[in-house]
Protein backbone atom coordinates (compact mmCIF):
# COMPACT_ATOMS: atom_id res chain seq x y z
CA UNK A 1 0.00 0.00 0.00
CA UNK A 2 1.78 3.21 -1.31
CA UNK A 3 1.51 6.48 1.11
CA UNK A 4 -0.52 8.32 -1.28
CA UNK A 5 -3.17 5.61 -0.79
CA UNK A 6 -3.44 6.13 2.92
CA UNK A 7 -3.99 8.62 5.26
CA UNK A 8 -3.18 9.40 8.85
CA UNK A 9 -6.22 9.81 10.65
CA UNK A 10 -7.00 10.76 14.91
CA UNK A 11 -8.51 8.43 17.06
CA UNK A 12 -11.45 11.08 17.67
CA UNK A 13 -11.84 10.53 13.37
CA UNK A 14 -11.40 7.26 13.71
CA UNK A 15 -14.72 6.84 16.80
CA UNK A 16 -16.48 8.78 13.92
CA UNK A 17 -15.64 6.21 11.30
CA UNK A 18 -16.96 3.67 13.74
CA UNK A 19 -20.10 5.38 14.70
CA UNK A 20 -20.90 5.86 10.75
CA UNK A 21 -20.15 2.15 10.46
CA UNK A 22 -23.09 1.47 13.25
CA UNK A 23 -25.67 3.84 11.33
CA UNK A 24 -24.95 1.87 8.35
CA UNK A 25 -25.62 -1.28 10.45
CA UNK A 26 -28.46 -0.28 11.95
CA UNK A 27 -29.62 1.15 8.60
CA UNK A 28 -29.63 -1.93 7.25
CA UNK A 29 -31.36 -4.52 10.35
CA UNK A 30 -34.30 -1.35 9.75
CA UNK A 31 -34.61 -2.17 5.63
CA UNK A 32 -34.77 -5.86 6.51
CA UNK A 33 -37.43 -5.62 9.12
CA UNK A 34 -39.20 -3.39 6.72
CA UNK A 35 -41.86 -5.15 4.14
CA UNK A 36 -40.92 -4.45 0.65
CA UNK A 37 -39.76 -5.36 -2.59
CA UNK A 38 -36.57 -7.84 -3.57
CA UNK A 39 -35.00 -4.60 -3.93
CA UNK A 40 -34.60 -4.12 -0.29
CA UNK A 41 -32.19 -6.73 -0.05
CA UNK A 42 -29.85 -4.99 -2.25
CA UNK A 43 -29.99 -2.28 -0.25
CA UNK A 44 -29.54 -4.41 2.34
CA UNK A 45 -26.45 -5.47 0.95
CA UNK A 46 -25.28 -2.46 0.01
CA UNK A 47 -25.29 -0.65 3.39
CA UNK A 48 -23.48 -4.09 4.70
CA UNK A 49 -20.75 -2.96 2.68
CA UNK A 50 -20.54 0.27 3.64
CA UNK A 51 -20.92 -0.20 7.08
CA UNK A 52 -18.06 -2.71 6.49
CA UNK A 53 -15.75 -0.37 4.82
CA UNK A 54 -16.11 2.23 7.45
CA UNK A 55 -15.55 -0.09 9.69
CA UNK A 56 -12.31 -1.03 8.62
CA UNK A 57 -11.71 2.31 8.43
CA UNK A 58 -12.12 3.00 12.03
CA UNK A 59 -9.96 -0.72 12.92
CA UNK A 60 -7.08 0.33 10.78
CA UNK A 61 -7.19 4.07 12.42
CA UNK A 62 -7.35 2.36 16.27
CA UNK A 63 -4.27 -0.16 15.10
CA UNK A 64 -2.62 1.76 12.52
CA UNK A 65 -2.95 5.30 12.63
CA UNK A 66 -4.27 5.66 9.29
CA UNK A 67 -6.34 4.28 6.94
CA UNK A 68 -6.64 3.23 3.27
CA UNK A 69 -8.36 6.09 1.01
CA UNK A 70 -7.78 4.47 -2.47
CA UNK A 71 -10.55 3.47 -4.30
CA UNK A 72 -9.14 -0.10 -4.56
CA UNK A 73 -10.77 -1.15 -1.56
CA UNK A 74 -8.37 -4.36 -1.56
CA UNK A 75 -5.94 -1.81 0.00
CA UNK A 76 -8.26 -2.01 2.73
CA UNK A 77 -8.34 -5.74 2.95
CA UNK A 78 -4.50 -5.71 3.45
CA UNK A 79 -4.15 -2.66 6.16
CA UNK A 80 -6.84 -5.06 8.19
CA UNK A 81 -4.43 -8.26 7.99
CA UNK A 82 -1.51 -5.03 8.61
CA UNK A 83 -3.55 -4.68 12.24
CA UNK A 84 -1.58 -7.60 13.57
CA UNK A 85 -4.09 -8.39 15.81
CA UNK A 86 -5.67 -11.69 16.24
CA UNK A 87 -8.41 -11.03 14.36
CA UNK A 88 -7.00 -9.39 12.20
CA UNK A 89 -6.91 -11.99 9.25
CA UNK A 90 -10.37 -12.72 10.22
CA UNK A 91 -11.29 -8.90 9.71
CA UNK A 92 -9.96 -9.22 6.44
CA UNK A 93 -11.47 -12.14 5.56
CA UNK A 94 -14.74 -10.63 6.41
CA UNK A 95 -14.10 -7.31 4.57
CA UNK A 96 -12.86 -9.47 1.12
CA UNK A 97 -16.19 -10.89 0.94
CA UNK A 98 -18.09 -7.83 1.97
CA UNK A 99 -16.44 -6.69 -1.14
CA UNK A 100 -17.14 -9.00 -3.30
CA UNK A 101 -20.21 -8.42 -3.01
CA UNK A 102 -20.19 -4.55 -3.48
CA UNK A 103 -20.78 -4.22 -7.18
CA UNK A 104 -23.68 -6.89 -7.57
CA UNK A 105 -25.44 -4.91 -4.27
CA UNK A 106 -24.62 -1.07 -5.76
CA UNK A 107 -24.94 -1.59 -9.10
CA UNK A 108 -26.61 -5.15 -10.26
CA UNK A 109 -30.01 -5.56 -12.50
CA UNK A 110 -30.85 -7.95 -10.15
CA UNK A 111 -31.61 -8.54 -6.50
CA UNK A 112 -29.72 -9.54 -4.01
CA UNK A 113 -30.95 -13.08 -2.56
CA UNK A 114 -31.99 -13.10 1.11
CA UNK A 115 -29.50 -15.62 1.61
CA UNK A 116 -26.41 -12.85 0.55
CA UNK A 117 -28.03 -9.57 1.81
CA UNK A 118 -28.30 -11.48 5.70
CA UNK A 119 -24.90 -13.28 5.47
CA UNK A 120 -23.20 -9.45 4.18
CA UNK A 121 -25.52 -7.94 7.28
CA UNK A 122 -23.66 -10.81 9.91
CA UNK A 123 -20.60 -10.26 8.50
CA UNK A 124 -20.84 -6.40 8.89
CA UNK A 125 -22.06 -6.90 11.92
CA UNK A 126 -18.16 -8.67 12.96
CA UNK A 127 -16.58 -5.90 11.71
CA UNK A 128 -18.99 -3.09 13.35
CA UNK A 129 -18.93 -4.28 16.74
CA UNK A 130 -15.07 -4.88 16.66
CA UNK A 131 -14.90 -1.16 15.65
CA UNK A 132 -16.89 0.04 18.23
CA UNK A 133 -15.78 -2.22 20.97
CA UNK A 134 -12.47 -0.74 19.99
CA UNK A 135 -13.02 2.64 20.76
CA UNK A 136 -14.95 1.70 23.89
Amino acid sequence: MSANRTRQATSEQGRHRASIALAYLKAAEHVLTEEGSEANLSVVAGLAVLAGIAASDALCIRHLGYYSKGQDHGDAVDALLKTGTPASRKWSQTLKRLIDLKDEAHYGFYSVSKTKATSALNQARLLVEAAVESFA
